[in-house]
């Protein structure tokens, strides 16, 4: 996979969850709801998180003269550091979870960002 797929396949993915955020907010904080209530589903997000944050700093972890992959190894990064904190602390990633969501406004924001974030990775097609 080439660095402009691995931002597209994010951007693409961002832009549906912050679109499906900002159209049906009600679904997502019933699934926001479950999934802090369920360790067992926290459990395993941590065993993906791992993974693929593995998997990206492995193939894509030099910095030499590529930009895009440093954002990639940064990301690979981030998902590995997340995954360890999920699968050593998985009360506390939840607890950390619910002092993220602190009311609708907050998860509009949030919702808002992260579609930005999806319109620009999918618009970088066009910048590379």
């Amino acid at each position: 996979m080439t660095e402009l797929q691995i931002f597209q396949l994010v951007g693409l993915i961002y832009l549906s969850i912050g679109l499906g955020v900002l159209i049906n907010a009600k679904f997502y904080n019933k699934i926001f709801d479950d999934y802090v209530k369920n360790f067992t589903m926290i459990y395993f997000s941590g065993y993906v998180f791992l993974i693929i944050g593995f998997f990206l700093i492995i193939f894509y972890g030099d910095w030499a003269y590529i930009h895009s992959r440093f954002v990639i190894s940064l990301i690979g990064w981030m998902a590995l550091v997340n995954g360890l904190f999920i699968l050593i602390s998985p009360d506390k990633y939840a607890l950390f979870l619910k002092k993220m969501r602190r009311g609708q406004k907050t998860l509009k924001w949030q919702a808002w960002f992260v579609f930005l974030v999806g319109v620009f990775l999918i618009s970088l097609r066009w910048m590379m």
